[in-house]
């Protein structure tokens, strides 16, 4: 899934709201309105949290006394305060009523967001991009398949010696054309990963060399990884993330490596390895009891038309049904 806020994750402040916002996305995309203005409401009240905070004002009453305290001293244009009071408002409704939302108001509650949320990242965790344009969020689909990339800011300018010996590490999917050619770094993943990453890369305004692309994908086990299982190979290898960068822009991805080494890291976790040069892991098949399998075969079940359920479980059961089934 693509998204609009990708840009948050650039500071520490903003980064804090990237969850939740991307969490709004999924409940529009699964129709889920009423908790997605729900959910706007609770952005909404922390950005005013910390508008007071930032203003050296209390910031423990309720979100009304809040936006009154705002509103007297004069701390934010009318028109945000305006928007603040619509998304109150709409989330009040929806977390204290059994109305029943439809997507206009869910397609209208993402768009404030995006503009509070734009506004409170301009205004006070110093980004410069522009407005991202707009993306409807769409589910994710199980045909599409994740990759990982690493690539290296374009210093053929000079502006950017910041980043030189630093490769970025992370994720993306792929389409659904079966039979595109999916093997590692070809011409198709390449355009697909273009696609997509460009879409955030243009919002942090650093131009950038896409180095390697390859499936996330272990055959062996039949299992999909993400960039932080290369992040840990890495890290146990001896490379390190950029440390001052990532208190600076929150930005977690990027390594003091190079792309050979980050290859050989993707390829360490296909073979079950924890480092580049270290023996593959044994990985035993987990006995479930027949309690936790049922509880997992009735998630499967249920799944298939419906997008939550809920254990009623002690913590070991669902600890160990949820972190290997």
């Amino acid at each position: 899934m693509s998204g609009n806020f990708e840009y948050l994750q650039e500071n520490e402040d903003s980064l804090a709201y990237f969850q939740l916002a991307k969490s709004i996305e999924q409940e529009y995309a699964m129709g889920d309105y009423g908790s997605e203005l729900a959910s706007a409401r609770r952005i909404a009240e922390n950005i005013v949290k910390f508008v007071l905070d930032q203003n050296y004002l209390n910031n423990d009453d309720t979100f009304a006394q809040n936006l009154k305290t705002i509103k007297v001293h004069h701390l934010i244009d009318s028109r945000v305060l305006d928007l603040l009071y619509d998304i109150k408002k709409v989330g009040n409704e929806a977390s204290h009523s059994l109305n029943q939302y439809e997507k206009k108001d869910g397609l209208e509650a993402l768009r404030q967001i995006i503009t509070l949320l734009y506004w409170f990242a301009s205004a006070y965790c110093d980004y410069q991009g522009e407005v991202p344009p707009f993306w409807k969020p769409v589910l994710y689909s199980t045909a599409e398949r994740q990759v990982v990339y690493a690539l290296s800011a374009d210093n053929s300018d000079g502006y950017w010696p910041r980043y030189n010996g630093l490769e970025k590490v992370g994720k993306t999917t792929a389409g659904q054309d079966l039979e595109k050619d999916w093997s590692a770094n070809s011409q198709y993943l390449r355009s697909e990963a273009h696609h997509r990453i460009s879409q955030y890369m243009r919002t942090a305004a650093v131009p950038y060399n896409l180095d390697w692309v390859e499936l996330a994908y272990r055959k062996d086990t039949n299992t999909w990884f993400d960039d932080r299982a290369v992040h840990d190979v890495l890290e146990k290898s001896g490379y390190r993330r950029d440390e001052a960068l990532r208190d600076k822009t929150g930005a977690r991805e990027w390594f003091k490596v190079d792309v050979d080494h980050v290859k050989e890291a993707i390829a360490a976790v296909k073979a079950g390895r924890e480092s580049i040069d270290g023996p593959v892991t044994e990985t035993s098949e987990i006995q479930l009891r027949p309690e936790q399998k049922d509880a997992v075969e009735k998630t499967e079940k249920t799944f298939k038309s419906k997008y939550k359920m809920l254990w009623n479980a002690r913590c070991a059961l669902a600890r160990r049904c949820l972190r290997y089934s």
